[in-house]
């Protein structure tokens, strides 16, 4: 009977058990969250560089289509962005022409990255993308630049970090 009593009377955790349970998990805590916060910012930049290369081939399909090569003034796209000097931002390269949302070209290229019309395709919608953290080097905001170099599309998330300090490039 005694057997019966003893164990009614053992309800629960004494006060030192929970404070131990509790110091362990906090250790532990401690030690993992650096390595999380790697392993999250890495998943961020990878997230980056899949919509750089999504980018890039969009603008690469769009130029290689006859359909689309030239919008309707006969303006080539191709031709304005390997003599644009330096880098055009991604809205810029879509709807070069005077900020104009109606070229063939800026429509198929927003078909592409599944937007309805180039329009859709902004800065505004770049900031929003862009995942990865900023360069602490940086001093303007964080942007997707398209530039045509080597016979071939460059597309930059210009101010972003990619874990050595340079910006996110495709192709690297």
């Amino acid at each position: 009977m005694k057997r019966n009593e003893k164990k009614l009377d053992n309800k629960g955790f004494s006060l030192v058990e929970l404070i131990v349970v509790v110091a362990i998990m906090a250790i532990l805590i401690g030690v993992m969250a650096p390595n999380l916060i790697g392993y999250i910012e890495r998943t961020n930049v990878s997230a980056d560089i899949q919509m750089a290369d999504a980018i890039r081939t969009a603008v690469k399909t769009a130029m290689m289509d006859p359909a689309v090569l030239s919008d309707e003034n006969g303006k080539k796209h191709v031709e304005w962005l390997k003599n644009t000097a330096g880098q055009v931002t991604l809205n810029a390269a879509v709807t070069h022409q005077e900020n104009s949302a109606t070229t063939v070209y800026g429509k198929a290229v927003a078909e592409i990255l599944g937007e309805t019309a180039a329009a859709d395709i902004t800065d505004a919608w770049c900031q929003n993308k862009i995942r990865s953290k900023k360069s602490e080097t940086a001093t303007g905001d964080m942007n997707i630049e398209v530039k045509w170099e080597d016979n071939d599309i460059v597309v930059t998330i210009v101010n972003s970090d990619n874990g050595n300090g340079t910006a996110i490039k495709v192709p690297n």
